[in-house]
């Protein structure tokens, strides 16, 4: 099975895990292994009820889907950071819901799901202009006007 490279559980100090890893969309360089969030473990400034977005390996995210293929990293969904709510299957529907649902959240600083769960991307990408941030960086010419 394989792991999160240089990831460390922020609570139980598990470092390459496998299984799911959770990234924290409120607390800067924040990730839970499986085991941890399953048992809704808080730290630090970490709260449990705090947005997190999950973090799949190739592995992981084939376990998940069967064999479709991965198109923007392993994810099988988004978590808007703002309210957690997942399910967001695509960057542009993310954005719809962050322009309908929290229109006013510029100055909010939160991490990128899109950033943290993407390979090569800034796991820990802050941002307090959200909504902007997908629309330029991961919408590839979705129309926001901000």
């Amino acid at each position: 099975m394989a792991s999160h490279a240089g990831v460390t559980c922020d609570v139980c100090n598990k470092y390459n895990f496998a299984g799911d890893r959770y990234k924290c969309l409120a607390c800067y360089d924040y990730d839970l292994c499986e085991t941890c969030f399953d048992d809704k473990a808080t730290s630090q400034n970490h709260e449990v009820d705090h947005p997190m977005q999950c973090i799949l390996t190739r592995n992981d995210f084939e376990r998940h889907n069967g064999k479709k293929e991965a198109t923007s990293g392993y994810v099988t969904s988004y978590t808007c950071p703002f309210c957690g709510e997942d399910g967001h299957e695509s960057e542009s529907r993310l954005l719809d819901h962050i322009v309908i649902e929290h229109d006013n959240s510029d100055g909010e600083q939160v991490v990128c799901p899109v950033c943290a769960a993407t390979p090569h991307g800034d796991p820990n990408f802050l941002t307090d202009t959200f909504a902007s941030h997908l629309a330029m960086e991961h919408c590839g010419g979705c129309e926001y006007i901000g």
